[in-house]
C-alpha cells in the first residue's frame, strides 16, 4: 500500500493547529453481523480498525458497496495528527463522493 507524507502548510493566523498528514487508502468493510446496525461499515487503515461510517450514512454506503458485488472496498484517505501534543488528536478523512 502506497502512502505519501506531507507536512501541513502554515496554519491560518487564527488557527492553533500544527501537524503532519498521510495520504493512503482505507478499506470499507461491510459488517452485517453488527448487532447495533446491520448496515454497519467498518473503516480499516493499514490493517487497523479506526472506526465506522456514521449510522446516518451507512445504509447508502452499504448499498453502493453491494452494487459493486463486493463486501470490501478501498477508498482514498487522508490521515492527520497534531505533532505538538503528547496525546495528539488523530483524524481520518475518507474520499467517498461516489458512495454517498
Amino acid at each position: 500500500m502506497k502512502f505519501f507524507w506531507q507536512k501541513n502548510s502554515a496554519p491560518a493566523q487564527n488557527s492553533q493547529q500544527s501537524g503532519e498528514s498521510i495520504f493512503t487508502t482505507a478499506t470499507l468493510k461491510l459488517q452485517p453481523e453488527n448487532v447495533f446496525d446491520p448496515t454497519a461499515v467498518m473503516v480499516i487503515v493499514e490493517g487497523l480498525q479506526v472506526g465506522y461510517i456514521a449510522k446516518s450514512q451507512s445504509s447508502d454506503v452499504t448499498t453502493n458497496i453491494k452494487r459493486q458485488h463486493t463486501t470490501e472496498l478501498e477508498v482514498p484517505a487522508h490521515l492527520g495528527w497534531d505533532t505538538e501534543n503528547p496525546q495528539p488528536y488523530i483524524g481520518v478523512k475518507l474520499m467517498m463522493d461516489d458512495l454517498i
